[in-house]
């Protein structure tokens, strides 16, 4: 049994950090060559996170310390955060994937059918995406590094995730993504499932600046398009894992839909086609 700490988003209740105190033995990477004896700091190796109350960063978390990534990049300061902190085994028991299954299963055609109706996409790509049906919700399997390590859940007022879950990205064909050709990687699950629904090969981040690691796993040597939503938190969120994702893809581009339309679902269920949309690509490539 050790000490663990979560934060959790107060607005839809995701797990963003879950770590564990340091030792001497695993020490913290932000302190620990100013302490000879480790204490208080907490790492978060699945995400690349870690608190340090010796060290400050742009994000304070109460009285734990500060936030930091592993990566020396800038945590940011926009987040909403309630912390927990109990005594708990190393290891979360929730099996996701196979709560993901049993979802999957329960989803019946009128329930694909319904989603697909509010969201103008198709219930093949809603499939793809493993959607499936909790009794009250949709869901949508999250991924990160071959595995299923959360769930959202979405009503049609609210979305929100299954307790415990750790954020990933909105994998197409459960999570075996093609690896050759040009990567969308959008905000949102519903705009990946609608840049799928027209062609492309499309994965979706949990929110504008989330799953940035996870993006430069499946981004390794990839031609990557980052389709932004049209608002200053998309922007920025954007260019942020842009940055991250230099030297790691093989080239990186940012596109955002006309003016006037809220993100990529939005102009596509208005009209727009592939070959729109592959116009705004070579206009920003110049290729």
């Amino acid at each position: 049994m050790s000490r663990v700490l979560r934060l959790v988003d107060r607005q839809t209740g995701e797990v963003t950090f879950e770590g564990k105190e340091v030792t001497n033995s695993v020490p913290c990477p932000i302190c620990a060559a100013l302490h000879k004896k480790q204490s208080w700091c907490m790492i978060d190796t699945h995400r690349g996170l870690v608190i340090c109350p010796r060290v400050e960063s742009r994000k304070k978390i109460g009285s734990a310390g500060w936030l930091h990534n592993l990566d020396g990049r800038d945590i940011g300061e926009a987040a909403r955060y309630s912390v927990q902190v109990w005594k708990s085994k190393a290891t979360d028991t929730t099996d996701f994937t196979a709560l993901q299954h049993k979802y999957a299963g329960n989803a019946t055609i009128r329930e694909l059918s319904e989603l697909g109706g509010m969201l103008k996409v198709s219930k093949q790509s809603l499939e793809s995406f493993g959607v499936g049906w909790d009794g009250r919700c949709w869901s949508f399997p999250m991924w990160s590094r071959g595995v299923v390590c959360g769930i959202r859940l979405r009503a049609p007022d609210r979305k929100f995730c299954v307790t415990g879950s750790r954020l990933g990205l909105f994998l197409p064909r459960h999570g075996a993504v093609p690896n050759d050709g040009d990567l969308f990687i959008c905000e949102g699950e519903s705009d990946a499932i609608a840049m799928t629904d027209i062609g492309f090969c499309a994965v979706g981040r949990p929110g504008c600046k989330l799953a940035i690691s996870e993006c430069c796993e499946v981004s390794s040597r990839r031609d990557v398009i980052v389709a932004r939503d049209n608002d200053e938190a998309g922007k920025n969120g954007a260019k942020e894992l842009v940055r991250s994702l230099m030297g790691n893809a093989r080239s990186v581009a940012m596109i955002a839909p006309p003016s006037g339309y809220k993100d990529f679902r939005a102009w596509i269920n208005d009209g727009a086609e592939a070959n729109d949309i592959k116009a705004i690509v070579k206009a920003r490539r110049g290729w």
